[in-house]
């Protein structure tokens, strides 16, 4: 199988970005490709936030790229999210975002 990008379409103002991507699967005998778009929206630390107190779950924490608690105003973060009346365990700790899915398997495992 093979994906291409094929298009892409970037609005800053309104935090979206949407890729047309192509997948090709080529068998001997047959070609199947289907082109799909990919939306990717980013959000401030307060508008995600409210996402998840819309979706009834509790910020754990928000951290940095390399693992530190962000700053109000980083481009870059990430949330560790918890329901509200669960997980009132301190979130693991991690040495940056690229530990960051490891620890979250594992805690899905658990829980």
């Amino acid at each position: 199988m093979r994906v291409t990008a094929v298009a892409q379409d970037r609005d800053e103002e309104v935090r979206r970005q949407t890729t047309v991507l192509r997948y090709e699967l080529i068998t001997e005998v047959d070609a199947i490709v289907d082109e799909r778009p990919w939306t990717l929206h980013w959000h401030t630390q307060d508008g995600f936030r409210a996402l998840a107190a819309q979706a009834g779950l509790g910020v754990r924490a928000v951290l940095a790229p390399d693992g530190t608690p962000a700053a109000l105003d980083d481009d870059a973060f990430v949330f560790i999210l918890g329901h509200e009346r669960r997980n009132t365990t301190p979130p693991p700790t991690v040495r940056g975002v690229a530990d960051q899915g490891i620890h979250d398997a594992r805690r899905a495992r658990r829980e």
